[in-house]
């Protein structure tokens, strides 16, 4: 009986240009027996036009016989409000406490959806 070929995908959240094959990168990688040193080396240069330590969705495409290819999309949205209101985490009780003026967290969330749609455009454009 033939085996189809069968890729396996993994996402991850990788810290821009300082993924290192420590926990949770390295075990995650290595329990599929991938280097966790190629892939970080790789998405260490994909991502040195980032921020360090900006959080980067990476989905990892492992092929059988364990070559990989990767994509990375933008830093969450989350992510992105908090670090333009410059807080540390949200409010400790939402809907009782407000962590930063709503209009200007408001005006940022406009930009930054703009900003995926464009970046979505240009990932749709590309497979094209």
């Amino acid at each position: 009986m033939a085996s189809a070929i069968v890729s396996s995908k993994i996402k991850m959240l990788v810290p821009a240009g300082n993924a290192r094959p420590t926990p949770p990168i390295g075990p995650i990688l290595g329990q599929r027996g991938l280097k966790a040193i190629d892939f970080c080396k790789q998405f260490n240069e994909f991502t040195k036009k980032y921020e360090v330590d900006t959080p980067i969705p990476t989905i990892l495409t492992m092929q059988p016989d364990r070559k990989f290819t990767f994509s990375c999309n933008m830093p969450p949205t989350t992510w992105l409000l908090k670090r333009a209101a410059k807080i540390d985490k949200g409010a400790a009780k939402p809907k009782h406490e407000i962590a930063d003026p709503f209009v200007k967290v408001l005006l940022l969330l406009v930009v930054v959806l703009e900003l995926k749609l464009y970046h979505n455009y240009l990932k749709e454009e590309n497979l094209n």
